[in-house]
């Protein structure tokens, strides 16, 4: 990966999510710790990301800090593909154990309505997401 393709074009914080459009077309969606995970400010964060990605679905690289734990009891709603609509597929980055048995969790049981995978390595989920561009 070449220092362009990470090249950030639109950056925006709602609330503890950072959006940052990548010049390559890739949504980079990170989680702060700063504050408790909220499934209910995603109307907000889908309006957001919506404005910045012109009312189209791309690929989502989701990270988040050490810290950070996904809510399972939200996993049902996230799993939709209209609590996400602006986004083709999503590629988790995990930083920790607690946070690959939660997402692995979401994937098999909850099976998203969008293509999902988690990831160890940043270049190998940019890799996947790119074949959604």
């Amino acid at each position: 990966m070449t220092g362009n393709d990470k090249s950030i074009i639109a950056r925006k914080v709602v609330g503890i999510f950072t959006l940052e459009l990548r010049k390559d077309g890739i949504l980079h969606r990170h989680v702060s710790s700063e504050s408790n995970y909220d499934v209910g400010a995603y109307p907000e964060l889908n309006e957001e990301i919506g404005a910045m990605v012109n009312f189209k679905a791309v690929p989502t690289f989701v990270t988040a800090d050490e810290l950070v734990v996904f809510p399972v009891e939200a996993n049902a709603i996230l799993a939709k593909k209209n609590s996400s609509p602006y986004s083709s597929a999503e590629a988790y980055l995990v930083s920790n154990l607690a946070q690959q048995l939660v997402v692995n969790f979401y994937i098999r049981n909850y099976k998203p309505e969008r293509p999902t995978q988690l990831f160890e390595k940043e270049e190998d989920a940019i890799t996947w997401l790119k074949t959604f561009l």
